[in-house]
């Protein structure tokens, strides 16, 4: 027979193995991205909207920083492209945050919140002409991707849940 000290050690490794697990398990999420306006001027802020939430048929935990306007940037990557279809240059902001992953980001650093089947965070309000360069006249697609799909839960982008696909055009 095991004592209760034994027994409570057990208990606690196996509660905190699947802690870790949770933690690290890819969150199954729809992602949903808007322009606040359609048409903006060169030199013009270009926001847009981008949300998720949980698609399975379980709850599932989401990090509070979804929830931050500090940290709003960090919850998705943004990708525009061209009408040809090639990404745009980032800014230097851009730059400095994508290549954040495993330096600047740490997923996961705040308090958990449950979202049921269907439930998310607010949407985040992102200022896209912080993050690329929108200095020349035409129509661009925007769309989203899950930040962590390229730096956490072993993700290196080859697999990423992206949003749907958004159409801006900057006038001159």
């Amino acid at each position: 027979m095991k004592s209760p000290l034994t027994l409570s050690l057990l208990s606690a490794a196996l509660l905190c193995s699947l802690i870790g697990y949770a933690q690290q398990k890819r969150p199954e999420v729809a992602i949903t991205i808007t322009a606040l306006h359609g048409t903006v001027k060169v030199g013009e802020e270009l926001r847009v909207t981008a949300g998720y939430r949980n698609s399975s048929k379980e709850d599932q935990w989401a990090d509070s920083d979804s929830y931050s306007p500090e940290r709003r940037d960090f919850v998705f990557k943004l990708f525009v492209r061209d009408a040809q279809g090639a990404l745009l240059p980032l800014t230097e902001r851009g730059k400095k945050l994508y290549s954040a992953c495993g330096v600047h980001v740490r997923w996961g650093s705040g308090p958990m919140i449950l979202c049921h089947p269907g439930e998310g965070p607010p949407p985040v309000e992102i200022d896209v002409s912080k993050l690329y360069e929108l200095n020349q006249p035409g129509q661009y697609t925007i769309q989203a991707g899950f930040f962590g799909d390229y730096c956490h839960w072993g993700g290196d982008g080859s697999n990423p849940r992206l949003s749907n696909i958004i159409t801006v055009t900057v006038t001159p």
